[in-house]
C-alpha cells in the first residue's frame, strides 16, 4: 500500500482539513503559552523561589514546555 492513495476530495475539503489541523496546533501553542505564563507568574509571585526560578528559566529553558514545567515545579516547591 502506497503512502499516497487516490482521493476524491476537492480543494475546499482539503483546505478545511489543513486549516482545521493548523487551528488545533495554534490553539495548543496558545494553551502552552498561557499556562507557561500563568505558572511563571505564580512562581514569581511567591517570591520564595523567584530568583532561583528566573535563573533556571533564563539559563536552562529552551522551550515553552521546559519553562512551564520549571515554573510549576518552582510554584509547587514554594507552596509546600
Amino acid at each position: 500500500v502506497g503512502l499516497r492513495q487516490e482521493r476524491h476530495a476537492d480543494f475546499v475539503q482539503r483546505m478545511r482539513i489543513v486549516l482545521g489541523c493548523q487551528v488545533r496546533l495554534l490553539m495548543w501553542d496558545l494553551w502552552m503559552l498561557f499556562t507557561a505564563l500563568l505558572a511563571s507568574l505564580l512562581a514569581i509571585v511567591t517570591l520564595v523561589r523567584a530568583l532561583e526560578f528566573l535563573r533556571t528559566a533564563f539559563l536552562h529553558c529552551d522551550s515553552l514546555e521546559d519553562l512551564r514545567s520549571e515554573a510549576w515545579a518552582a510554584a509547587k516547591d514554594a507552596l509546600t
